[in-house]
């Protein structure tokens, strides 16, 4: 595949995925037992609003599907309705009886059917320890460092091996 082709699959792929934004905030807080809402929102080019939202989860270890039904989140989430996703173009989410564990980086993506699919940029999710007794909070967990390090590195680290590849895939052609 020559560099012309790479270049326009990319770009192809790009200006789809410009038909669709999806926003979410950096970061958001609770206490361990509190319950907190994890706000995203889309804009699209596109009348439609058919379509589904999916969140996932990353704590330092692993990535997994937040849901009501299973996993680590099970019984705990609960959902915006379908109405509000269609109409305001939102696609949040509640988290209730937030453990410390729940901490991590949360990342909602939304698909309209026929149109594109997107992600946002992540919100990371900071669990305090519960208020202690005699009114004084204790310090937060550490496990918030892990995915910063991981939302940076995906921001630097994907556009930097891009482009590496393609300088690679010119050279390789350029030998032969």
């Amino acid at each position: 595949m020559n560099l012309a082709l790479l270049l326009l699959l990319f770009s192809s792929r790009v200006l789809r995925a410009q038909s669709l934004t999806v926003s979410q905030p950096d970061k958001a807080s609770t206490h361990e037992g509190g319950a907190v809402i994890l706000e995203c929102v889309y804009e699209s080019t596109s009348n439609s609003s058919i379509g589904r939202y999916t969140w996932y989860y990353h704590n330092s270890s692993s990535w997994a599907t937040v849901s009501n039904e299973t996993g680590h989140h099970s019984g705990r989430v609960a959902a915006i309705d379908k109405a509000t996703f269609h109409t305001s173009r939102k696609a949040s989410i509640q988290l209730r009886s937030v453990l410390p564990g729940d901490a991590g980086l949360y990342v909602c993506e939304v698909e309209i059917f026929n149109v594109s699919q997107g992600r946002g940029n992540g919100t990371l999710l900071r669990v305090l320890d519960a208020v202690l007794s005699n009114g004084m909070k204790e310090t937060s967990n550490d496990e918030i460092n892990h995915s910063e390090i991981i939302l940076w590195s995906r921001t630097i680290v994907v556009p930097l091996l891009f482009i590496f590849s393609v300088v690679l895939i010119n050279r390789y052609y350029a030998n032969k």
